[in-house]
């Protein structure tokens, strides 16, 4: 207690984990490499053979929404421009 880990969630399951993999694009491989989690510990996760750990959801759903984010920023200028078109045809 006292240590800011939220310990009420509950755990993330493997077809959770499986799904919000796919949600942000990610192999596990991938995953892997970007978290530097042993590939066979994740293989222990998905087949349900380990508990996954409470620091991979939070992190899976900061992914998705940093690259969502990302898509929304990348995607401004075409929406600036189309403003100024229309805004410069009604005018």
């Amino acid at each position: 207690m006292g240590d800011g880990i939220v310990t009420d969630t509950p755990r993330m399951t493997p077809d959770a984990f499986r799904a919000a993999l796919t949600d942000c694009g990610l192999g596990v491989q991938e995953f892997c490499r970007y978290t530097g989690t042993d590939i066979r510990t994740a293989r222990r996760w998905l087949s349900g053979d380990r508990d996954i750990p409470g620091w991979v959801r939070p992190l899976l759903e900061l992914h998705q929404m940093v690259t969502e984010l990302q898509r929304v920023v990348c995607d401004l200028p075409d929406c600036v421009a189309a403003a100024h078109d229309a805004h410069t045809r009604d005018t």
